[in-house]
């Protein structure tokens, strides 16, 4: 019996290809793009249904006379493209601005400059947008073009004098004017009072002033102290002064105070094992006065006056130390030291070992460190 065999073969796959999508208009509804396999006919992806676009004119376009509106300053214009015949809507693309179309123009009357502000020529301005068309050209201020009012004077106590006038044509110009004045005449002397007479002359167009006062008594004009007697710590001096003021001539006298002591410390000496003592005192610097007598103090047998360490050791890296015995020096008989306490021990110190094992104090090498443990 005859033998047969079978063979399978697996399938190759879909073969994409796309399905151009189209576009909705005003007037009917567009699709999306899509897939199909373009071996067998197979819809691999469905499109799906846009709806009418009512900005995408398909035309034709029937064309408007006159139709367009030209923009200005403000205000937008446009371009009408034409009627859709799809649709019927009239179809219009919207233009700049135009800032060089003004509509009307409004004449302004010109401005004349005053003292204290500028002024404008005569000129024209769009009513729309406000844009000068012609002139309205500023002028400067004329600084000479016032009309003042009289002038007031204030005369002042610190001796001056004020003129103050203000223009007409702008309330808050004011012309002020402020001079020292000048003293014509003054009857008043150092101890009498009398009247003075004030002169303030501003020039043209000011008129000249003044003004008479009652004046106090001037006062005397003293001039420097000098002493005429000299203090001392105990006794007062005086001074005197003169009137510089010509015709017066008074002079004035004061007592001067007596300086007083000018304390300098002396200060006690304590007393020692061999030597009596002295309390604080005082005297003046000046005249060198005692003003705190010093008085003895007896000897004090604690207070050592020589005292002195001996026996004294270092300690090394072998060898303990010792602070050394304190004595005193002063208070000793037949010449030995006074003993006042014993020292106290101070312990070896320790090897400093550098890094070849070497002591830096003593010179010691390091002792080599024993091994344990062996070959069993």
């Amino acid at each position: 019996m005859a033998q047969s065999d079978t063979v399978v073969f697996e399938g190759v796959g879909h073969s994409e290809e796309i399905i151009p999508g189209v576009a909705a208009t005003c007037a009917r509804t567009g699709l999306t793009e899509g897939k199909v396999c373009s071996v067998c006919g197979t819809i691999l992806e469905e499109r799906q249904k846009l709806l009418k676009d009512p900005n995408n004119h398909e035309g034709p376009f029937v064309l408007r006379l006159n139709a367009d509106v030209p923009s200005t300053c403000t205000t937008p214009g446009y371009h009408t493209e034409g009627i859709c015949k799809a649709c019927g809507v009239e179809v219009k693309t919207e233009l700049p601005l135009d800032p060089d179309n003004h509509g009307e123009a409004v004449v302004l009357p010109a401005v004349p400059a005053t003292c204290v502000s500028t002024g404008l020529t005569e000129g024209t301005k769009c009513a729309a947008c406000g844009k000068v068309l012609s002139g309205l050209t500023e002028t400067p201020v004329d600084p000479d073009n016032h009309d003042w009012d009289e002038a007031n004077y204030n005369w002042q106590d610190s001796g001056f004098c004020t003129a103050v006038r203000k223009c007409k044509l702008e309330g808050t110009h004011m012309q002020i004017i402020t001079l020292p004045i000048n003293v014509l005449s003054n009857s008043a002397t150092c101890e009498q009072a009398g009247t003075v007479t004030y002169a303030a002359d501003f020039g043209e167009p000011f008129a000249p002033q003044t003004k008479t006062s009652n004046a106090p008594a001037l006062g005397h004009d003293w001039g420097e102290w000098t002493q005429t007697k000299a203090p001392t710590c105990t006794d007062p001096g005086e001074k005197a002064h003169t009137c510089q003021r010509a015709g017066c001539g008074a002079t004035e006298t004061e007592v001067v105070d007596a300086l007083g002591h000018t304390s300098v410390a002396d200060p006690a000496v304590p007393a020692t094992c061999v030597a009596t003592g002295l309390t604080a005192g005082s005297h003046c610097e000046v005249c060198g006065e005692i003003l705190v007598q010093q008085t003895q103090t007896p000897i004090n047998p604690d207070n050592h006056a020589g005292l002195k360490t001996i026996d004294a050791k270092d300690p090394t890296c072998e060898d303990s130390g010792y602070t050394g015995t304190l004595v005193c020096t002063a208070c000793g008989t037949d010449g030995d030291y006074k003993f006042i306490s014993e020292g106290k021990a101070i312990d070896p110190l320790e090897h400093d070992y550098n890094d070849e094992g070497v002591c830096t104090r003593c010179g010691k090498e390091r002792e080599p460190e024993a091994v344990s443990g062996g070959n069993e």
